[in-house]
């Protein structure tokens, strides 16, 4: 299931936001509308803070246990007699390549827990936008790969766009992050971090 991180609802300045918009005097007649907004700006934040909690929360998951090892080790069968026959020469092999190391249970436990992405990283931009490019310059910094799909470039990108926006119930903006499943409009390190640690990536 898509779930939708918004940076914006973490700023404290939206306390006083809805503060104000509360306040709004009985007699005024934007009374309604305001505290409409109020109610969204509030149900939002609840949402933020749901869906962090949910990511922190799968962080923190202890790793599967792995199944434990048999107390009796296999059975190995006796070396056969030695023949009597004459003994032959046998040409020299070339020494067997050594094997990689297996994992330990646990490790190997951990390993297979981790999540894989199902791909890259998807980022709708826009040339113009200036938070675009911050978002481009941390995946770079954290060697995430991800495309980058113009929306005022292609009209092929500019339909996915609005088409993932109505699937999921997301706002409009760019830039739009795709995090296999995983979507944040706008961009803030901290979320983004949390996303791509829980999708995999990191």
């Amino acid at each position: 299931m898509a779930q939708t991180l918004d940076p914006s609802y973490a700023d404290p300045a939206f306390d006083e936001v809805e503060s104000l918009l509360r306040a709004v005097p009985p007699e005024a007649r934007e009374r309604t509308a305001a505290l409409a907004l109020a109610d969204e700006i509030a149900a939002g934040r609840t949402k933020q803070r749901a869906l962090l909690t949910r990511l922190e929360a799968f962080e923190k998951a202890p790793p599967i246990a792995a199944a434990p090892t048999p107390d009796t080790p296999p059975e190995v069968d006796a070396p056969a007699a030695p023949s009597e026959a004459a003994p032959r020469e046998v040409p020299a092999s070339a020494p067997p390549t050594p094997e990689p190391p297996a994992l330990a249970p646990r490790e190997a436990a951990v390993a297979s827990a981790k999540p894989r992405p199902s791909g890259p990283v998807v980022m709708y931009t826009t040339a113009w936008c200036g938070v675009c490019k911050r978002a481009k310059a941390y995946l770079d910094r954290t060697r995430v790969a991800y495309v980058e799909k113009d929306v005022e470039s292609s009209e092929a990108y500019a339909a996915e766009y609005q088409a993932k926006r109505a699937q999921h119930g997301l706002r409009s903006g760019v830039p739009l992050i795709d995090v296999d499943g995983l979507f944040m409009v706008g961009f803030g390190a901290d979320g983004l971090q949390k996303m791509l640690e829980a999708r995999g990536y990191l």
